[in-house]
């Protein structure tokens, strides 16, 4: 009971609404709605065009994503018009917030943004603007996940294997530097 343990008045404090945004996206992901209305409220205390603003569209985007990928993993490949809806929210977030990185630098930090708009973008079968993401987040930061991605959607997709296998060598090699250090 989230109304019982944490004052309304603290949420609305973008830190910690943020953070209790996070815990229940990742530990009740039955109460995703909360945390969705959370971030509702945040969305409209936050200063238009702030920092905090597009973390809490970023946020949001990631448990709109995350509901309707459970969903889609659940229910196969016939989505309901809902989660179909709710990826498209997700992209549209994810992309107003990744202009918003990019224009001020933090492209680094937030390399996952577009790794994780090219996951909502494949579970809609939008494979071209896809693999354009998974490319853009291994151009800012070469990470396993972005290089995973890309590869298992080069595989579903039946895309010339040769490209596929420099995606996968180049993923090992990251998860071996990575265990280096």
């Amino acid at each position: 009971q989230l109304e019982t343990l944490i004052p309304s008045a603290l949420l609305e404090n973008p830190m910690i609404g943020l953070e209790v945004a996070k815990r229940i996206n990742t530990d009740y992901p039955e109460d995703r709605g909360k945390a969705l209305a959370i971030l509702d409220k945040l969305a409209a205390k936050c200063e238009p065009g702030s920092l905090a603003y597009f973390e809490v569209k970023e946020l949001t985007a990631i448990v709109l994503s995350g509901k309707a990928i459970k969903n889609y993993l659940e229910l196969g490949k016939a989505l309901p018009v809902q989660v179909v809806q709710d990826l498209e929210r997700a992209i549209a977030l994810y992309t107003e917030a990744w202009n918003y990185y990019k224009i001020n630098d933090l492209r680094e930090t937030k390399w996952h943004v577009p790794a994780n708009r090219g996951v909502a973008r494949k579970v809609l079968s939008q494979f071209v603007e896809a693999k354009r993401d998974f490319i853009e987040s291994i151009h800012v930061k070469p990470t396993p996940f972005a290089h995973i991605s890309l590869v298992a959607l080069l595989a579903e997709n039946n895309k010339p294997t040769l490209e596929a296998i420099d995606e996968i060598k180049k993923s090992l090699q990251l998860t071996s530097e990575q265990q280096q250090k």
